[in-house]
């Protein structure tokens, strides 16, 4: 986690009996338990009700005991099982993410400027706090590869918690759709009557407005 929550559990002769600690009880609204066995060497921790913004990958698991620190380190798995990555709500308002879903390039009839790119995925700002009309004042740039797709400012409609566009024109041709939406994390974007120079393979991909920038490699099939 980008801000590490820590739990702290007692130990005293109510906790610890006969080579097995056991603690359960709930602190400033926060239900915790931790079991362990010393005969086993195996324990059991849960929490309720606890802050996991800034939750990312790989995860590191610490367990301190006096002089004793032991660590282990899981991945995605520890949240949605294997097929499904870290929610990126739990990232909001603690880093900036940004997780591509689908990126698909649709190739036009050999014709210029008549292909088309659709993109969908996941984000998060670090300041959640900013005014949507702040969010726009850079306007919206997407690079993909080598090249680089800017929507102006004016193309640009700022929202409750979201800015979107329709139909706008981009400073190096084509037509642009998209919706970041703030409360829910999550974006799509598609340029259309243009021309994309990279059809499969892997390359970067970038999106940038106001305070926020970054760039996930990923794979065109």
């Amino acid at each position: 986690m980008v801000n590490p929550y820590v739990l702290t559990f007692p130990i005293n002769n109510k906790t610890l009996k006969k080579g097995k600690y056991s603690y359960s009880g709930t602190e400033n609204g926060v239900k915790k338990s931790f079991k362990y066995d010393v005969k086993t060497n195996s324990f059991v921790s849960a929490a309720n009700n606890i802050n996991l913004s800034g939750l990312d990958c790989p995860l590191t698991f610490d367990i301190n005991v006096g002089d004793y620190i032991g660590t282990a380190e899981v991945n995605e798995t520890i949240v949605n099982g294997k097929n499904k990555p870290i929610p990126i709500a739990l990232l909001m308002g603690v880093k900036y993410s940004l997780r591509i879903d689908k990126c698909q390039v649709k190739p036009g009839n050999k014709k210029p400027n008549t292909d088309q790119l659709l993109v969908k995925g996941g984000f998060a700002v670090e300041d959640t706090d900013a005014d949507m009309a702040n969010r726009v004042s850079d306007g919206l740039v997407v690079t993909l590869g080598t090249q680089t797709f800017t929507i102006p400012t004016n193309e640009l409609k700022a929202g409750k918690g979201k800015f979107t566009c329709s139909k706008a024109e981009v400073t190096e041709g084509g037509i642009a759709t998209a919706s970041f939406d703030f409360n829910k994390c999550s974006f799509m974007l598609t340029i259309r009557n243009t021309n994309i120079t990279a059809s499969s393979g892997t390359v970067d991909f970038g999106v940038a407005f106001a305070g926020y920038s970054q760039i996930r490699q990923i794979t065109l099939m």
